[in-house]
C-alpha cells in the first residue's frame, strides 16, 4: 500500500498545550522576571512593561495634585490673616452698634416715661400739647434710630454668616480640586498597575521569551510562551492547510523531522496525532506558538487558513533523544523545546492500483 499523507509544519513544545503570555498594554519590555526553563504558576508575573507616556501623566498628576496642596496653604494663611482683620472689624462695629442700641434704648424709655408725664399735665391743663407734641415726636426720633441700629446689628451679623460661608465654600472647592486631582492620581496608579505585569495565563513551564528588554511592545503581543508541562514529554505542535488538514484526525500515525535532523542521515520520528484543534488558525496562532515573524508569514502564505494538531512523539529509551525514529536510533543529541519541524501525517493507505486507475483513465480520454 502506499500512505497518503498531508504535510505540515510544526514546533517541539514540552507538554501537551501551549499558551501565551501577552503584553496587557502598549509600551516598552522593563524587567524580565522569569527565565526559559522556569517553572511559573498562574498569575506570577513573568515581566513588566513601562509606559513612559502613562508614567509622564501620573508624574504630571502627582505634580498638579501637589499644586493644588501648596495653593490651598497660600490661600487658607491669607484667608486667616483677613479672617482675622474682618472679624476684629466686625467685632468694632458689633461692639459700637451694641452701644448705640444700649443708649438709644435708655434713652427712648425716659422719653417714653416723660411723654406720659406730659400727657397728664397737658389733660390737667398745666402744660401747653404743643410741648406734648414737641417730646413725642424727639421720641419717635429716638425708637427710629434704635430701629436703624438693630438693623445695622442684623446686617453685622449676616455680613459675618455671608463671609463664614464664603469662606467655606472656597475651601470646599479647593478641597474638591485636591480629592480630585488625587482621584486621577490613583487612576492612573491603578492603571499602571494593571498594564504593567505579563502575567502567566496558567501553571506550566516557561518554554520562551519572546521579547528583550527594551522591546516595544503593542497590548495583546505575545511575550512570554508557557507550556503545560504536565509529563514533561516533547511533542510536536503542528499547522495544516485548511483543506487538506481537514483530513487530519486523532490517533493518525505522523512522521516528524526536527530541522536540525538530516532526514537522509536519522530518518524521522515516528509519532501520533493526540489532539486536532477545532478553530481555524490565524497568523496570530502562528506567532503565538512560532515566535517567528518570517515563519509565521511564510505559513500563511502557503497555507492560508490551517488546521494545528498536537502530536505525540514515540518513546524508545534506548535513544539518545529518547524518541523512537525511523533510522536506529536517530539524532545523537537531545532536542529542545522550539525546534520547528516537518510533520506528515499518514491520513491514508491506498492501494497502488487504486491511484494508477484513475491516471489511465484520464490518459486514455476517460475509457
Amino acid at each position: 500500500s502506499i500512505p497518503l499523507t498531508v504535510r505540515g509544519t510544526g514546533i517541539l513544545i514540552e507538554g501537551s498545550m501551549v499558551v501565551a503570555a501577552e503584553a496587557p498594554a502598549d509600551g516598552r519590555i522593563g524587567d524580565l522576571l522569569a527565565k526559559p526553563g522556569d517553572r511559573v504558576e498562574q498569575g506570577q508575573v513573568l515581566a513588566v512593561v513601562a509606559n513612559p507616556l502613562l508614567e509622564a501623566q501620573r508624574i504630571d498628576a502627582q505634580n498638579a495634585a501637589a499644586r493644588l496642596r501648596e495653593q490651598d496653604a497660600n490661600m487658607t494663611a491669607a484667608e486667616d490673616v483677613a479672617s482675622a482683620a474682618f472679624t476684629a472689624s466686625m467685632n468694632v462695629r458689633d461692639s459700637e452698634c451694641r452701644r448705640r442700641i444700649d443708649r438709644a434704648a435708655a434713652i427712648a424709655l425716659d422719653f417714653s416715661k416723660a411723654v406720659e408725664v406730659k400727657r397728664d399735665l397737658v389733660r390737667q391743663g398745666l402744660l401747653a400739647e404743643s410741648e406734648l407734641l414737641t417730646i413725642a415726636n424727639a421720641t419717635l426720633e429716638i425708637e427710629r434710630s434704635l430701629s436703624d441700629a438693630r438693623s445695622e446689628l442684623l446686617r453685622i451679623q449676616a455680613d459675618r454668616t455671608e463671609a463664614s460661608i464664603r469662606r467655606q465654600q472656597d475651601r470646599q472647592r479647593r478641597e474638591n480640586g485636591i480629592s480630585d486631582a488625587d482621584a486621577l492620581v490613583g487612576q492612573l496608579a491603578a492603571r499602571m498597575s494593571a498594564e504593567r505585569n505579563v502575567i502567566a495565563p496558567r501553571p506550566g513551564k516557561l518554554v520562551q521569551l519572546t521579547r528583550s528588554p527594551g522591546d516595544v511592545v503593542h497590548k495583546g503581543n505575545t511575550v512570554a510562551i508557557i507550556s503545560d508541562a504536565g509529563d514533561g514529554r516533547l511533542r510536536c505542535y503542528a499547522f495544516f492547510p485548511l483543506t487538506e488538514g481537514k483530513r487530519v484526525q486523532k490517533d493518525m500515525h505522523a512522521h516528524v523531522e526536527p530541522s536540525i535532523a538530516d532526514r537522509e542521515r536519522f530518518g524521522v520520528i515516528s509519532s501520533v496525532v493526540r489532539d486536532v484543534e477545532p478553530v481555524v488558525g490565524t497568523r496570530d496562532s502562528f506567532l503565538r506558538i512560532m515566535n517567528s515573524p518570517e515563519v509565521a508569514q511564510d505559513i500563511e502564505r502557503r497555507y492560508g487558513g490551517t488546521v494545528s494538531a498536537v502530536i505525540d512523539l514515540e518513546v524508545d529509551a534506548a535513544s539518545p533523544t529518547g524518541l523512537r525514529w525511523t533510522g536506529g536510533v536517530g539524532y545523537p543529541k537531545q532536542l529542545t523545546p522550539g525546534t520547528l519541524c516537518d510533520v506528515d501525517v499518514v491520513t491514508e493507505d491506498v492501494a497502488p492500483i487504486s491511484l494508477l486507475v484513475p491516471w489511465l483513465k484520464q490518459a486514455f480520454g476517460g475509457r
